[in-house]
């Protein structure tokens, strides 16, 4: 995860990596703004727990190198697109994992993006997704959350252990949110929402425990939660600033 959970700069930086091409690039991006206590890149982190279908860097007819079973990492070259005049391009693993299967026959004929192939989601990923959501996990991650409380084959036994922790943490702050919740709107959008708080900067209007039209101007959630002890993932938000057009 990040270094320095204190710079506004990396902060930001951080944010704009999530959509970067590469999706290991996107996957530490979202790890460490859990150090923010931003959970901006969640869909990042859930879908380190799910098989990743790996697209066709190229058009051509797919020539496979490996078989199922076989461990890659970023790099791992699994086979080659041949493009014609006898040239051919690599296709290299993005993501570490186990190759679950090829999606297409040997000798087929693929368009540049279609998926190839899935890959199993390695250890060390889905330990670094449990351990994230931990943290940032909501009710709908649980399904990807509780396929491993049980253990997985190749698993060591921690990875059973972080996914049970990680899924009572999500659940008891699921309950804690549906018994307390309270209502916010964010200036600045059209609409409002009920839920969570979300990062990013923004005026938070408090009707629960503010009577007033205009946003309360909160630099720091500690305010709320001295009056309200029961605010849902208290100890994960922070809202720094409000825009100016407020």
């Amino acid at each position: 995860m990040g270094q320095d959970n204190t710079s506004p700069d990396f902060h930001r930086a951080l944010l704009n990596l999530l959509a970067d091409p590469n999706p290991m690039v996107q996957r530490n991006a979202a790890l460490s703004l859990v150090r923010f206590a931003d959970d901006s890149g969640r869909r990042q982190i859930v879908a380190m727990l799910r098989l990743y279908e790996m697209p066709s860097p190229s058009g051509g007819v797919v020539r496979q190198r490996l078989k199922p079973g076989d461990v890659v990492n970023p790099g791992t070259m699994v086979g080659h697109i041949n493009v014609g005049d006898r040239a051919s391009k690599e296709v290299r693993a993005v993501v570490p994992g186990t190759l679950q299967r090829w999606t297409v026959p040997d000798g087929a004929s693929v368009t540049q993006g279609q998926p190839i192939l899935t890959l199993a989601p390695s250890e060390s990923m889905v330990w670094e997704a449990l351990r994230a959501l931990y943290l940032v996990g909501r009710a709908e991650d649980l399904p990807d959350v509780d396929r491993f409380t049980r253990g997985a084959a190749g698993f060591s036994p921690q990875i059973a252990q972080q996914a049970q922790a990680t899924s009572r943490a999500i659940r008891s702050h699921s309950s804690s949110y549906h018994k307390h919740s309270l209502r916010f709107t964010i200036a600045g959008e059209s609409n409002g929402f009920s839920g969570r708080i979300q990062t990013g900067g923004f005026c938070v209007s408090t009707p629960g425990l503010r009577e007033s039209r205009s946003p309360s101007k909160i630099t720091n959630l500690s305010s709320l939660v001295t009056n309200h002890k029961s605010l849902p993932f208290r100890h994960l938000y922070e809202i720094t600033a409000c825009p100016s057009t407020i």
